[in-house]
């Protein structure tokens, strides 16, 4: 009876060491698996987070070309108009030194 006492205890002793073995080599798989989904998910973000500022980039460089055309139209537009300012102030001009020599 004593020897299959020992017997047992051995036998409980080896069941829980193998056990603890089991759990060890399951806890690390856990953290291994735990490690590359958060690679891969840090990954997947830093693509999302890059396309979405290349998107919001070229977004502001189309607005830019849009307000720079728009104001080299208005810009045009102005010269056009002192040009035109210019021409009708010139021949009130002309006409005045007419009048005055004649």
């Amino acid at each position: 009876m004593a020897k299959e006492t020992v017997d047992a205890v051995r036998k409980a002793e080896l069941n829980a060491a193998d056990t603890e073995k089991d759990a060890v080599a399951k806890s690390e798989a856990i953290i291994q698996k735990a490690q590359q989904d958060a690679k891969a998910l840090m990954l997947n973000l830093t693509k999302e987070v890059s396309a979405t500022a290349a998107s919001e980039l070229e977004k502001a460089q189309e607005k830019n070309a849009r307000v720079m055309a728009e104001a080299l139209q208005r810009a045009e537009k102005e010269v056009l108009f002192l040009k035109e300012m210019v021409k009708s102030k010139e021949k009130g001009v002309l006409d005045i030194i007419i009048s005055e020599v004649i």
